[in-house]
């Protein structure tokens, strides 16, 4: 039944119907909570929520959740973390949204989603106006990117937000230079 609810959602989800997909993902979870189903439906109801634009659902439903769940090492536990962080990103809450970032590369340290990790990291930084640690986070998302590899649209978005950084600390020069880069390499954007 959990895994009707779970498809049930997929179908909702994919034809944009967020709100309804994440009640059939909170109603799989609350069935299989402490399964890796649970794990998958509670990322999977945060995700939803994260796309239909309820960041109060997305909070107070994934804080209510991870409150009560033990930490996990499933592969979904980071995805929920990171749809979290995100609402907080979208809320203004550069604390929380850093707190959540960095428990993500503290627990995850070797999962695909550090690079996201990271990227929250600099945008929560970012809210808080700290420009040049702003610029040592992505940094560090560049040099996970060479040693790794991330996401072509993340590499571009990375390159592009460090030439805003260079910019807000008045290195116009820098910033010119990758500004140029970004429109070379990725003229389409």
């Amino acid at each position: 039944a959990a895994s009707a609810l779970v498809l049930e959602g997929n179908a909702l989800s994919r034809e944009g119907e967020h709100g309804a997909a994440a009640h059939a993902y909170r109603a799989a979870h609350d069935r299989t909570s402490a399964t890796e189903l649970g794990e998958a439906s509670l990322a999977l109801m945060c995700r939803a929520n994260y796309l239909n634009r309820d960041d109060d659902a997305l909070i107070s439903a994934s804080h209510y959740l991870l409150n009560r769940l033990p930490a996990s090492a499933s592969p979904w536990r980071p995805a929920t973390l990171l749809y979290l962080g995100e609402g907080y990103l979208r809320r203004g809450l550069a604390v929380e949204a850093l707190g959540i970032d960095r428990q993500v590369l503290s627990l995850y340290p070797a999962h695909p989603f550090v690079p996201y990790a990271l990227d929250g990291v600099a945008w929560g930084l970012f809210l808080q106006g700290q420009d040049a640690a702003v610029q040592r986070e992505r940094q560090k998302l560049s040099d996970h990117g060479r040693r790794w590899g991330i996401p072509e649209e993340l590499a571009r978005l990375n390159l592009y937000e460090t030439a805003n950084c260079l910019f807000n600390q008045k290195r116009y020069m820098d910033a010119l230079s990758l500004y140029t880069r970004v429109a070379s390499e990725h003229p389409e954007h």
